[in-house]
């Protein structure tokens, strides 16, 4: 991450109880970020999620390359899709 700006924030599996929670978090707590894009698999993606009051569309993640600009992400995904994600390194 360089350094003078805020993060790029994703949350994968944004749609699911703890991945949702995230996203509230994040906004609630008014993390530092110039941006929050909110993935989900495909079963989820057509969803929103809310976070400080706001209603925050879900993206489809095609593949862990769509993480690649990001600084950080959360994955609420089950562990061995996080294990995928990280072997891929995608950013």
């Amino acid at each position: 991450m360089a350094s003078g700006r805020e993060p790029r924030v994703a949350v994968v599996g944004a749609t699911g109880t703890v991945g949702s929670q995230i996203a509230d978090l994040i906004g609630e707590r008014e993390f530092p970020c110039s941006e929050l894009i909110l993935f989900a698999a495909e079963a989820g993606s057509s969803d929103s999620v809310e976070s400080a009051g706001q209603s925050l569309s879900v993206s489809r993640l095609n593949s862990p390359a769509d993480l690649a600009t990001f600084d950080i992400a959360f994955l609420a995904v089950p562990e061995i899709r996080a294990l995928e994600i990280i072997e891929e390194r995608p950013g």
